[in-house]
């Protein structure tokens, strides 16, 4: 039973240190590829230009204010989940590359008083 536990334990800890996702992945895996569309199609009739809708699928390029309320109405879904998709990776690599130089750096509230 031990060895289930530690085995678990080092699979947790591998997750916590893969790359979060960018929302572009997350377009072409989920959306694009499984509806057998195109990047050029979704981007044409979505009305997001091409090189842009090419840079955030490969990572390059967040995904805009106005590129989320267009994908929400091409794919149906909402804004706000492609907003929060690129706010949670954003967090995530900010926590991941400035947490510990922040925290040295920010005095709480209760401490600075």
């Amino acid at each position: 039973m031990a060895m289930r536990t530690t085995s678990k334990l080092s699979i947790i800890i591998r997750m916590k240190k893969l790359k979060p996702a960018h929302p572009g992945t997350i377009l072409l895996e989920e959306f694009i590829v499984p509806l057998g569309l195109t990047q050029y199609r979704v981007a044409k009739e979505s009305g997001i230009a091409h090189s842009t809708m090419t840079q955030i699928v490969n990572g390059r390029r967040p995904i805009s204010v106005e590129n989320a309320i267009r994908l929400g109405l091409y794919f149906g879904t909402t804004a706000e989940f492609w907003m929060n998709l690129q706010m949670d990776y954003d967090l995530r690599l900010a926590r991941r590359m400035k947490l510990k130089a922040l925290e040295r750096e920010v005095k709480p509230l209760d401490r600075a008083a």
